[in-house]
């Protein structure tokens, strides 16, 4: 899992306010002037001396990270084994039904995720030994270090171009990365807009005017927010921003597109077809009793014991922190929210 330190949780510096937000925190400061209310100071990194910084400074304790289930040659053998397992019933499994229905096909190419999981899941822990203890290990070391490395010359090749055009440009390094910074917001919010419009006009606009409402209700919330804080001057628009735009990116794929319509749908379906097998579980036990209890409990017991048999393989961290690495650079959040957020869609219930 995740290992936190006290990086994790930064102490935010002090920003000045600028544009949108000086016009914001004005309207507070008059609001809190009206009603009295008496500001909270706390102590800005600009302002502070170094007694106050020590006497704030809070010590986090670091979370070890947990050692990986199964490591080592046993839990090597062990994935192996099932494996072959795995292969064997599936191999069964279609000669007996010679691939007759969906469910079949269905079975087989997800089986074949789980193999390429499972040998990664092997090559990983080879490599991690081969690291450790080397020997006949070894080899496999090698082998990953050179597919890092290939890697990252991609990258390097894929950024060249980029690196390339600011090569000649004049200034110290700090202020070369900070034009750069600049140029990819410039960039990046120009095409966010141009999307955004486009899906507007040809979305909305030119099919029903009506359909800005619900766009209204949510302008009317963030609005409300802003109009009851104290202190809106400090607020971050990145992760809303972005979090409303990527919702329009999935709207669009999910509602205008077929593709991902299909995709949606067939998540949608497979997921409520894995639900329905607790249904086989409650039958047995509960027989016919239509009962809400009954309907309810089996799915909740059914689902935390696969989350839970998944969070002992390590799957769940896999399917949370690599998402969460992304979400982070994207919305500008830090990791420990992140990776809540993201773990409140896979394990909510």
């Amino acid at each position: 899992m995740t290992e936190w330190t006290g990086e994790d949780f930064p102490r935010k510096k002090f920003k000045i306010h600028n544009g949108l937000n000086t016009i914001l925190q004005s309207y507070a400061d008059c609001r809190r002037k009206i009603f009295g209310y008496q500001k909270h100071h706390d102590i800005d990194d600009s302002e502070a001396t170094e007694d106050d910084l020590k006497a704030e400074t809070v010590e986090y304790d670091t979370v070890d990270m947990e050692d990986v289930c199964c490591d080592g040659t046993a839990g090597i053998s062990g994935l192996i084994f099932i494996l072959l397992i795995d292969i064997a019933y599936v191999a069964y499994a279609t000669v007996c039904n010679q691939l007759a229905t969906e469910d079949d096909i269905r079975l087989l190419w997800l089986s074949v995720i789980v193999w390429l999981f499972i040998l990664v899941k092997v090559y990983r822990r080879l490599a991690r030994l081969g690291r450790r203890r080397g020997g006949c290990f070894a080899p496999f070391n090698s082998c990953q270090r050179a597919v890092n490395k290939g890697w990252k010359r991609f990258l390097y090749c894929c950024q060249a171009p980029w690196h390339a055009c600011w090569a000649r440009a004049n200034g110290s390094e700090k202020s070369v990365r900070r034009k750069k910074r600049l140029t990819i917001n410039i960039i990046v919010i120009t095409l966010m807009l141009s999307f955004v419009l486009l899906c507007l006009i040809f979305f909305v606009i030119l099919k029903d005017f009506r359909n800005l409402i619900s766009i209204s209700g949510m302008i009317l919330l963030i609005l409300l927010c802003v109009a009851i804080s104290w202190n809106p001057g400090s607020i971050n628009w990145q992760p809303p921003l972005v979090g409303l735009f990527i919702q329009l990116l999935f709207a669009v794929l999910t509602l205008q597109t077929r593709a991902g319509f299909l995709a949606f749908q067939f998540l949608g379906d497979r997921m409520a077809q894995f639900l329905e097998n607790s249904l086989a579980g409650s039958n047995l036990l509960f027989a016919d009793y239509d009962c809400f209890a009954f309907k309810v409990l089996p799915v909740l017991i059914f689902f935390s014991s696969f989350i839970s048999v998944m969070f002992h393989l390590g799957i769940i961290s896999i399917l949370i922190d690599k998402p969460s690495i992304v979400v982070t650079k994207l919305m500008g959040t830090t990791g420990p929210e992140t990776l809540n957020a993201i773990a409140n869609m896979f394990v909510s219930m």
